[in-house]
């Protein structure tokens, strides 16, 4: 009976393991291919937190059909960079 649940224990800790490792290695090559944007709140506060979203909210809007454009997060950086008046503008009508 005991060999039976180390049996069954192994196997579950190899089952596991083994379907980590293809998630983990496509999750790699997601944050390979995205380009991130990064919005901070002045501090923790549920105000600034709410605030931190609208401004995120605006943004995705904006950006929507602006990086529809870009084939890879190289050239979604460009865009961005090339925009970023724009981005601020958009930012700042929000707060």
């Amino acid at each position: 009976m005991k060999l039976l649940i180390k049996s069954l224990c192994i196997a579950f800790v190899l089952t596991v393991i083994y379907s980590v490792i293809p998630f983990q290695a496509e999750c790699e090559q997601i944050s390979e291919e995205v380009f991130r944007l990064h919005i901070l709140a002045n501090s923790d506060s549920a105000e600034d937190q709410a605030l931190k979203l609208k401004v995120r909210d605006a943004l995705l809007e904006y950006t929507d059909m602006l990086f529809d454009k870009a084939a890879d997060s190289d050239e979604a950086e460009n865009i961005a960079r090339e925009n970023l008046k724009t981005l601020q503008t958009v930012a700042q009508n929000v707060v």
